[in-house]
């Protein structure tokens, strides 16, 4: 029986949308089943909403004034439960290969630019609590990727004690970029054969 590698001084950090979670942007589907195109709810996205990842605005406050202008018809809490919902499609495989590695001792994280209702959403019902060790997201830090300040935030956080060694996988390479400036591993995610590749690697130095 070959012995489990003891990583308690690992930390992995994936990000949410594009890596732990596969699918299409709400958008897609809402134009798709109701006829709302992408460049009428883009200026919000682009604008307003930024404040929410940040946690500056409060995403419920802003919504219902754009809601009769994209020409939603239900009420705002059925505009967020099909968003949320939409976009509730986790990989797996990743989670699963993720968690092995969190069974050795490493630590095991989230990193993604996220509003606090959908944050809280992917916490309770997706049950990112119980997968991860914490979920830092930038709504609650107060900046959002690339900024060098969310992964200072991160790097300085009392649940990163001990880990020496930090994997951060993004699918954008300009979010991956900074984590390097920190001494950590920057990974760009295409598809779970990049996370494979890297933890077969890993595990076999």
């Amino acid at each position: 029986m070959v012995e489990k590698k003891n990583l308690s001084d690992l930390a992995v950090a994936l990000d949410a949308d594009g890596v732990v979670i596969r699918s299409e942007p709400f958008t897609v589907e809402l134009e798709q089943r109701m006829g709302i195109g992408y460049s009428k709810i883009l200026p919000f996205f682009k604008g307003a909403f930024q404040d929410c990842i940040v946690g500056k605005k409060e995403l419920r406050e802003l919504l219902p004034q754009y809601l009769e202008e994209w020409g939603w018809a239900g009420s705002m809490d059925a505009l967020i439960d099909f968003w949320f919902q939409a976009e509730n499609k986790p990989d797996q495989q990743l989670l699963d290969e993720a968690s092995q590695l969190r069974g050795q001792g490493a630590k095991l994280f989230l990193a993604t630019n996220q509003e606090r209702n959908r944050l809280a959403f992917m916490r309770n019902e997706m049950g990112f609590d119980s997968i991860f060790d914490h979920c830092f997201a930038s709504c609650e830090i107060g900046f959002k990727k690339p900024d060098t300040a969310f992964y200072e935030a991160i790097a300085s956080d009392e649940r990163m004690k001990g880990c020496r060694r930090v994997v951060f996988f993004d699918d954008r390479e300009n979010n991956v970029d900074p984590v390097r400036e920190l001494g950590w591993d920057g990974i760009v995610y295409r598809d779970i054969g990049d996370f494979l590749d890297w933890k077969q690697e890993m595990l076999n130095t």
